[in-house]
């Protein structure tokens, strides 16, 4: 059997303006078995910046949203974010060995303040 590099082929190697350049390595290698000559396309390594602006705006939009701090506030004092918290801390620990975890203490010291809260409104 026998290898040969015959040429080395640059796809996708075009920039315009300050556009990602993406280039692909790679070889044609013609391997020759028997009676049969086959091409194959071997790609080798792929060359592609980190930093680009495109990545790096979808990344920042996808995975974090600005959030004013009165509106931080205003979302953290609501009884949807105490019943949201409550919920996800209680799975987030493991049991303690007395067999309730801290998150669970927080959620009851919650419970407790709003069932005094609706009772001080019926007094």
């Amino acid at each position: 059997m026998s290898v040969r590099m015959t040429r080395t082929c640059f796809p996708h190697s075009y920039a315009k303006y300050s556009a990602v350049v993406r280039a692909i390595l790679g070889v044609i290698i013609r391997s020759i078995v028997g009676s049969f000559a086959r091409l194959r396309n071997k790609v080798t390594l792929s060359i592609e910046p980190f930093s680009s602006k495109s990545r790096l705006k979808n990344c920042a939009v996808s995975m974090f949203t600005p959030i004013a701090a009165k509106t931080i506030a205003k979302f953290s004092s609501s009884e949807l974010y105490n019943k949201l918290y409550c919920h996800s801390s209680l799975n987030a620990l493991p049991d303690q060995p007395d067999g309730k975890s801290e998150q669970q203490f927080h959620c009851v010291g919650d419970q407790q303040r709003k069932t005094e809260g609706s009772s001080d409104h019926g007094q």
